[in-house]
């Protein structure tokens, strides 16, 4: 089953065919005035719901923009033509999905947010087109954006398990947080189980990465993982490491009425008490 699209949202209700017919012109000629196509946007999202086949070619020159207006010079037409590809995908899923993976792998995403590659990633997941999310995972290191790759890595719980190990190779020494967290949610979160148990509990156990260990931790509890738990909670009673200790015990708080997760959370405090 296909992820719900969510970029099918936007539901506006339009006055008429001569209003529609309206902002089809103004789409057309607009561009020097609107420069960062700001208003463009927000028209397409509202046209979206009621557009027609016919239409796809105004959505695919919206996909299609570029702009960079002064006094920086620099790129802002992403949201624009991210509206453009979303909007295509309603008439044209084949074409979107092309044009989608030309935003995911172009270097005018914004490096805080990743936009608009993140959301086309997303957009290709949800079109069946997750060849491409792979394909971005194995670029130079250089052309890509953790935001990114993490998207990708969290998009493929369903790829072939034969495939994890390469991504775990990969990716498992990351510098990036971001970039860790999207790992864990393909390793936790993979249709066929829970994949990397050895690179799991190495992680657990050695790794001083906190903010990494605490999503981990987190994501155990939060997917109810079960299966990881009996592993984890025999590491739990020798953990030393004061940091450590505290994430666990803030996580384990909600589930202490277990007897045995009860017996780690009084040992671990025990531990840090000392």
């Amino acid at each position: 089953m296909r992820p719900s699209r969510s970029w099918q949202s936007c539901h506006i209700h339009m006055p008429g065919r001569c209003f529609w017919a309206s902002l089809k012109i103004f789409l057309r000629t607009a561009r020097l005035w609107t420069l960062g196509g700001q208003i463009r946007y927000l028209i397409i999202r509202a046209l979206q719901p009621i557009a027609k086949p016919v239409d796809a070619s105004l959505f695919e020159k919206a996909a299609l923009t570029y702009e960079y207006p002064p006094p920086q010079f620099r790129e802002e037409a992403g949201p624009l033509r991210l509206a453009g590809v979303t909007a295509l995908a309603d008439l044209d899923e084949e074409l979107a999905a092309f044009h989608a993976s030309r935003l995911l792998v172009e270097k005018s995403s914004d490096p805080m947010s990743g936009e608009p590659a993140v959301t086309a990633a997303r957009l290709l997941a949800a079109l069946d087109h997750s060849a491409s999310l792979y394909q971005y995972l194995y670029q130079d290191p250089c052309e890509t954006l953790p935001e990114i790759v993490s998207e990708c890595l969290h998009l493929l719980t369903s790829i072939s398990t034969s495939l994890v190990p390469g991504l775990i190779e990969r990716f498992s020494s990351s510098d990036s947080d971001l970039v860790l967290a999207g790992l864990f949610d393909l390793l936790i979160g993979h249709d066929e189980g829970v994949q990397g148990e050895e690179f799991l509990a190495s992680f657990l156990e050695e790794s001083k990465r906190y903010d990494a260990y605490r999503y981990l931790i987190a994501l155990i509890i939060a997917e109810r993982r079960q299966d990881l738990l009996p592993a984890l909670l025999p590491m739990l009673h020798f953990e030393s490491d004061k940091e450590k200790i505290f994430i666990l015990l803030d996580a384990f708080e909600p589930l202490k009425q277990d007897s045995e997760i009860s017996k780690v959370v009084e040992d671990l405090r025990q531990v840090y008490r000392k």
